[in-house]
């Protein structure tokens, strides 16, 4: 799912109020978004967490041995 921050929420409710011509109120963002908690599988955010774990350790040891990453390479030019 894409991210949606502030202004993509506002941008998005004026095109709808604009759309819309027989509301009784403005829609807002909270009138947008829905949150329900999914069922919890350990298994899954054990998964998720340690793969960020590993990456964040590989970073480190590359950092530690002068690797540089692509972003660095960037800048350097």
């Amino acid at each position: 799912m894409p991210r949606l921050d502030g202004v993509a929420l506002d941008l998005l409710c004026n095109a709808l109020n604009e759309l819309a011509q027989d509301l009784d109120k403005a829609i807002a963002p909270a009138d947008l978004l829905d949150y329900s908690p999914s069922p919890v599988n350990p298994t899954d955010a054990v998964t998720v967490f340690s793969l960020i774990k590993r990456r964040r350790k590989k970073r480190e040891q590359d950092i530690g041995k002068g690797q540089t990453g692509d972003n660095d390479v960037a800048n350097a030019s």
